[in-house]
């Protein structure tokens, strides 16, 4: 459940977060959007945005559509590494798939822009 996974990530322990999700889907439990985040969460905050970006796009392969909360925390990787292309590539994502971009999106847009200089 999400919450083992919360825990794993608050923890640290991104590894065995990935594992208990892998484990998870591997029994046929349908993971949710905030599982998904979670997992995104975790891999922003060890640098690991291409395990980030994988966790998006298995989202979307299990038929869910990440929210804001979920690109955003996409988002705060990018504006963590000053990395404001990928940023605006991703807000543009979120709009062509129908997400509203709010104000934790513009805040963490602002942040990128400060990184990138």
């Amino acid at each position: 459940n999400t919450a083992v996974i919360d825990a794993c990530v608050k923890e640290g322990q991104l590894a065995m977060a990935s594992s208990y999700f892998q484990r998870m889907v591997d029994e046929g439990a349908t993971p949710d959007m905030v599982a998904f985040t979670t997992l995104i969460s975790g891999c922003v905050r060890k640098g690991e945005m291409a395990k980030a970006a994988q966790h998006l796009e298995m989202a979307k392969s299990f038929g869910l559509v990440p929210d804001a909360t979920c690109y955003n925390a996409f988002l705060a990787g990018c504006a963590q590494r000053g990395d404001l292309g990928e940023a605006v590539s991703i807000l543009e994502k979120m709009k062509e798939g129908g997400v509203r971009p709010n104000l934790v999106s513009y805040n963490t847009m602002l942040k990128a822009c400060r990184k990138a200089g």
